[in-house]
């Protein structure tokens, strides 16, 4: 595929995925509004085979969505380096990914009326840095 055309499929998505309608008020883009969506995908229990029982519902869906957009332009390249600044493990799962988010926010308390977006990439970047790349 042209790298070009995933480049704008991934823009697309996120666009889709993070941007509400103009309606939406400023509060459901904020990084606030979004751990309360992905915090039940962190509590959530494990299976006897250790694996997460993700909740099945609209809004653990929609946080998962929003990840899944991250973890997909995490892997574009600019130059040759990670155009986000986020270099996860391979085997990083979703539900670390949303942890590490849910995480930062408990820490940086300040941060919650800032946009999701923002606040979510600086806490991936803070746990999943580039080094040498």
């Amino acid at each position: 595929m042209c790298p070009v055309k995933t480049l704008y499929q991934a823009v697309a998505i996120t666009a889709l995925i993070l941007v509400r309608p103009i309606t939406a008020t400023v509060e459901d883009k904020s990084a606030e509004r979004w751990v309360s969506l992905c915090r039940p995908v962190v509590e959530a229990p494990l299976d006897r085979n250790g694996d997460v029982v993700t909740p099945d519902t609209f809004s653990a869906g929609r946080c998962f969505g929003a990840f899944e957009s991250l973890q997909v332009l995490s892997a574009l390249q600019i130059g040759g380096k990670p155009a986000l600044g986020i270099c996860p493990p391979t085997k990083t799962t979703m539900t670390q990914w949303v942890a590490v988010f849910v995480e930062y926010t408990k820490r940086h308390p300040e941060r919650y009326q800032e946009p999701f977006a923002r606040v979510a990439l600086d806490a991936l970047a803070e746990s999943f840095p580039c080094r040498g790349k």
